[in-house]
């Protein structure tokens, strides 16, 4: 819950598929703008998220290893 909110510096993250759940507001004001999972959508579809776990931020959409070529590239 609150995990990254506020943190404004942060420009990306990458996140490891052992998550599980994502509370709420996790990256609410985060300076996030490329945001990447990695795992596939499956697996992601899979992991709990809160209703409002990307309130209020910048990135549009989920980034996964097979769409990125190596993650972060």
């Amino acid at each position: 819950e609150r995990t990254f909110n506020e943190c404004v510096a942060l420009k990306e993250i990458t996140v490891p598929t052992s998550v599980k759940k994502i509370g709420p507001a996790a990256f609410v004001h985060a300076g996030i703008e490329a945001f990447y999972y990695e795992g596939t959508a499956e697996q992601w579809d899979a992991v709990e998220k809160a209703s409002t776990w990307d309130a209020l931020t910048d990135f549009t959409e989920v980034i996964f290893p097979d769409e990125a070529g190596a993650l972060g590239e």
